[in-house]
């Protein structure tokens, strides 16, 4: 219903769309964000449909990735930059000599900013977790490498990952960080607080990493017959799904130490 509400409205997109998150805050959990080829944020509210407010990035956003929280997001972009912005500290438009605008809409204000990458690398996908006081922030780049950074008061890159390929298709990852994330009793895969990554690669695989190891190998799962553009990790039950270009996702939950096994490929 919201869709067909906004779309041909005065809200309908100027340029594709290439992210788009869910907003949730302790007062409303209505806010939409999106972000599109020429680098516009933008920010929904999917009660009106209204247009909360609007931002610029430098070039185009790949990716969004919000906070626990819901007091500020992250972006990764074209050009490689991952970013963070807080909407709790909104700055108006500036004018052209630099002043901000009087009596307009606030937007979200950028905090810091990090390249992840040699020029020319761009960031396909951007996903965290929050760790204590601090966030473990996981960026999937267009030279062959899964960067983590931690993030409190800046970024700090932890370490680089290597193994999966991306070829610029822009493939995706994602982390679990749970105490619920168990397979077989007393392995690795019940450890108190498990912490894992998982990529999509050009190689047809499905790759996992063990971050609470150093970012150790831990499996590479067979079975697409193209490209895995992506995975992502079930909240809190032992399961991991992959999407490929052979037209299926699949489903794999672990059954012993170092491995995963597909257990079905749902009906699209």
């Amino acid at each position: 219903q919201y869709q067909r509400r906004v779309h041909g409205g005065p809200f309908e997109a100027k340029a594709p769309l290439l992210a788009c998150a869910h907003l949730r805050q302790a007062t409303s959990d209505a806010t939409l964000l999106t972000a599109d080829l020429r680098g516009s944020l933008m920010a929904f509210d999917r009660r009106q449909p209204r247009q909360v407010w609007d931002a610029h990035n430098d070039d185009a956003v790949f990716s969004l990735s919000v906070g626990s929280s819901g007091t500020g997001f992250l972006t990764g972009d074209k050009s490689g930059f991952l970013k963070a912005w807080d909407m709790r500290q909104p700055a108006a438009p500036l004018t052209q000599e630099g002043v901000e605008e009087v009596g307009t809409e606030p937007r979200p204000r950028l905090m810091h900013t990090a390249r992840c990458g040699p020029p020319g690398t761009a960031i396909s996908s951007v996903h965290q977790v929050t760790l204590g006081d601090h966030r473990l922030v996981a960026t999937s780049c267009s030279d062959d490498c899964l960067r983590v950074h931690t993030y409190g008061t800046d970024f700090t890159l932890e370490r680089e990952l290597r193994g999966h390929t991306d070829r610029r298709f822009g493939v995706r990852a994602a982390m679990y960080c749970g105490k619920r994330y168990s397979g077989v009793q007393g392995t690795k895969w019940s450890v108190d607080e498990a912490l894992l990554l998982a990529t999509g690669s050009a190689d047809n695989l499905v790759h996992i990493y063990d971050l609470s190891q150093e970012g150790k190998s831990l499996a590479t799962l067979p079975g697409h017959t193209d490209i895995v553009y992506g995975a992502s990790f079930h909240p809190t039950e032992a399961m991991l799904a992959s999407f490929s270009a052979d037209g299926t996702v699949k489903l794999w939950t672990p059954t012993k130490p170092d491995t995963m096994s597909h257990c079905g490929t749902p009906n699209a």
